[in-house]
């Protein structure tokens, strides 16, 4: 098995985004809906979003569907409240570090058109490229439309994963382009709307022009979106659809229609590398000691930084960013559930005979790895942080 510290991100880097730590999820009595986070009501942080504003688009927000300046709300094409299984599948189909997937990214980030019936969420600057409107957003959610790449992204992103998949079946084979890197944030690329079901009663008027369904003659989007997670999107939403029914209601003309076919036909094949790749993401994933917790899901939408670097937690409550909450989610829930499991406490010298186990006598290869294995107390904590806490503690050694 390759080393997984090969994925070239930088702590630093400003793809990401910090939700406001609230409930993200419409309860399961109100259906399968996705709810994106509540507004921020940090001044400070309203402030850096007029700036951004100013700065990008001239002092307007206009919606990426409807180009309305009304109400706008932030959403994840790949959905936030993603499983960990599925979680663990994505990152081993992309070619991604384990819990190197970041979702709160303007790869994955879009916002849309918002109505009464939503909460308006303020975007921070990181997620101002792509504004859609939100009652778009909820139809979003409910799978009644989807954005579809073009034919040479969707050629690109089925070779793409073809050859990761090759990757990890072949670790000593030459490694494909990371994917960050491939598809950097700056990028932008075009989209055409798909209607699925649900919107024939739904006109779209952009820039007074009237679309009627099913919107034939609507232009290209273009936005930020990396065209994985469309296709990742696209590709649940298709499943459970016959591809020419839909190529034939969405043409004009046969040739129009096998155009559009074929694209769908390679969504359909690239989520099919994803689903044939489950057991295989999951064996990866059990072989690096460190399996994701299946209520990551729920964690991962509010917290947690599997799906954001933007709250790296420490055991002392702090942050590399600022004061914090201390490890909330999932570490948090181990250590109060251990005080009654029964376990023992550790007296000081079996920690000592443990430390000492741990070192090896000489140089030792420091690896996002190793760190793991040597500081599993810091479950929640940014495997850089642990590089430094791990580096502090062979100085004081020696």
């Amino acid at each position: 098995m390759a080393s997984r510290s090969q994925t070239p991100v930088p702590i630093s880097s400003d793809d990401n985004y910090t939700p406001e730590l609230e409930a993200a999820r419409v309860s399961a009595s109100q259906g399968s809906l996705y709810s994106s986070p509540t507004s921020r009501n940090s001044e400070h942080r309203l402030a850096a979003v007029d700036a951004a504003m100013l700065r990008l688009y001239g002092g307007s927000k206009t919606c990426v569907i409807t180009r309305s300046d009304m109400t706008v709300e932030a959403a994840h094409v790949v959905r936030r409240a993603t499983n960990a299984e599925d979680l663990t599948l994505y990152e081993y189909c992309l070619g991604i570090d384990q819990y190197m997937l970041y979702l709160d990214s303007r790869r994955n980030l879009v916002f849309r058109e918002h109505s009464k019936l939503y909460v308006f969420l303020t975007a921070t600057r990181l997620m101002l490229d792509d504004l859609v409107k939100a009652d778009w957003h909820g139809s979003f959610d409910h799978k009644k439309w989807l954005f579809l790449p073009d034919a040479a992204a969707l050629d690109e992103a089925h070779h793409y994963v073809t050859d990761v998949l090759f990757w990890r079946k072949h670790p000593g084979s030459m490694r494909v382009q990371d994917f960050y890197m491939k598809w950097p944030v700056s990028g932008s690329h075009d989209y055409r709307f798909i209607p699925i079901a649900g919107l024939e009663r739904e006109p779209i008027t952009r820039e007074r022009v009237l679309y009627d369904y099913p919107y034939r003659s609507f232009p290209t989007i273009s936005c930020h979106i990396t065209p994985l997670f469309a296709i990742i999107d696209a590709g649940i939403k298709l499943q459970n659809h016959n591809l020419r029914d839909l190529a034939v209601s969405y043409s004009e003309d046969n040739e129009e229609q096998a155009e559009l076919e074929r694209k769908l036909n390679i969504v359909h094949k690239i989520w099919a590398l994803f689903t044939g790749a489950k057991s295989a993401a999951q064996n990866w994933s059990k072989s690096l000691k460190r399996p994701r917790d299946a209520d990551d899901a729920e964690k991962s939408s509010c917290s947690s930084r599997y799906t954001t670097r933007s709250l790296p937690r420490t055991s002392g409550g702090n942050t590399d960013y600022g004061k914090g909450s201390a490890r909330r989610g999932r570490s948090a829930s181990k250590r109060s559930s251990a005080g009654g499991s029964g376990r023992q406490p550790e007296s000081p010298d079996s920690r000592n005979k443990k430390r000492r186990r741990g070192d090896s006598g000489s140089e030792s290869t420091l690896t996002v790895n190793a760190v793991l294995r040597l500081h599993k107390g810091y479950e929640g904590e940014h495997p850089q942080k642990r590089i430094r806490r791990w580096l502090a503690g062979q100085e004081r050694e020696v």
